[in-house]
């Protein structure tokens, strides 16, 4: 009995190591099966539908890469008065170290040059070599070199596209770090007098901005800037902020630290290339730095002939 129980469980065992076996094979020809075997022969109709559609999938791709070109050539232009530059080279973490210290004065550096004769790289080279002459402690220079020239292309690119040639001929960059309340380099809302300006906060916050819709009123007030300044001469900031911009009826909006606005200004009208009404904005740097706060400011203006 034992000899038969022995001989019965190793057929058991190997019929079900055949079915398994079996089970394999199956699945693995069904799964090749779904897949032409490299020995097939293609027939010339599936050849010229294939090689259709990798060219309609090329020529697709193509367009749409010429598209985004036009795109980014058309958003160079200024075309409303409040402009956030697109694909902006975001500042590097190393512009931090430009914050002075409690009890050190942060470094103040101009620079004006013929964006025809000096190119963007060799304007960041100096821009940096002024700072360091100034005390201002710069680690891997080279990043910081190339958000400069990124964001000197990119205004420059602006101002080609955007202005009279016969209007302007140079630029001017300025960096400004400082701590705390001393940060607010321009407390009261106010209007520029030049076409348009780059207002970038490498570091802390933004600056404030009044949609120029909401403003109208405003506009008019500050376009006469003599005269309010001289009917309000003893004002304080704080006065003649609320008196020009109510805070509780009006919205206010303000940039986010490392962000990059472009505002419009008065001059405008008159160096545009095309005559496209845009109001001019007004703005001012933004409130409640606290003492310990350190803030990074990069300015860009256009130079005029008759200012040189």
């Amino acid at each position: 009995k034992r000899q038969k129980t022995m001989v019965l469980t190793r057929f058991l065992v190997l019929g079900q190591c055949l079915l398994q076996f079996i089970s394999i094979v199956h699945s693995f020809s069904s799964y090749h099966s779904k897949f032409p075997s490299s020995r097939q022969r293609i027939s010339p109709d599936t050849r010229r539908i294939t090689t259709f559609r990798r060219f309609a999938s090329w020529f697709s791709n193509d367009i749409s890469k010429h598209e985004s070109a036009v795109v980014s050539r058309t958003e160079t232009a200024i075309q409303s008065s409040i402009t956030r530059p697109v694909a902006l080279r975001s500042p590097s973490r190393q512009w931090g170290q430009l914050t002075p210290n409690l009890w050190q004065r942060g470094v103040d550096v101009r620079l004006t040059w013929v964006p025809s004769k000096t190119s963007s790289e060799e304007v960041a080279f100096k821009l940096l070599e002024m700072t360091e002459e100034q005390g201002g402690n710069i680690s891997e220079k080279l990043e910081l070199e190339k958000d400069l020239t990124s964001w000197i292309n990119s205004f420059t690119k602006y101002c080609t596209n955007s202005l009279v040639p016969s209007h302007w001929d140079a630029l001017t960059l300025r960096i400004v770090s400082s701590r705390g309340p001393l940060s607010t380099k321009c407390p009261r809302w106010h209007l520029d007098q030049v076409p348009f300006r780059w207002i970038h906060s490498l570091v802390g916050p933004g600056c404030q901005w009044v949609d120029p819709i909401s403003s109208e009123v405003l506009l008019n007030s500050l376009l006469s800037k003599t005269q309010d300044e001289e009917v309000f001469e003893d004002e304080s900031a704080e006065q003649a902020n609320t008196r020009r911009v109510n805070p509780i009826t009006t919205q206010i909006k303000q940039a986010n630290p490392g962000e990059a606005v472009v505002l419009v200004g008065k001059g405008w009208k008159d160096d545009a290339t095309e005559k496209t009404e845009l109001a001019p904005v007004i703005h001012k740097s933004p409130d409640g730095i606290k003492p310990w706060q350190g803030r990074v400011l990069l300015t860009m203006d256009i130079v005029q002939f008759e200012e040189r």
